[in-house]
């Protein structure tokens, strides 16, 4: 997503760069119609397809560790070093 906002923020400025300068004419009401269009499909993408992917990820990431700590204790170690916490909460931010 970091990509795609780049390249939106480069045309964006590139587009009143030369509404500025005169190289065309701009429309403001366009632009913030776009902008808004835009704003909706990050709005969209997140909530429907990169956060269930990111939750479904830290669910599994748990399912992961406990099953590690189950093994591990099968073999008799017991202290295991990690806060799988900390690593859910990343991948949710």
């Amino acid at each position: 997503m970091s990509l795609i906002t780049g390249l939106l923020y480069a045309a964006l400025a590139a587009y009143l760069g030369g509404w500025y300068l005169g190289h065309w004419h701009g429309n403001f009401s366009l632009l913030l119609f776009i902008l808004t269009v835009v704003t909706l499909a990050y709005w969209l993408a997140e909530k429907f397809k990169f956060r269930p992917d990111r939750e479904a990820a830290a669910a599994q990431l748990v399912e992961q560790d406990q099953a590690r700590r189950v093994s591990l204790a099968t073999q008799g170690i017991g202290d295991v070093d990690g806060n799988i916490g900390i690593a859910r909460d990343r991948l949710l931010m």
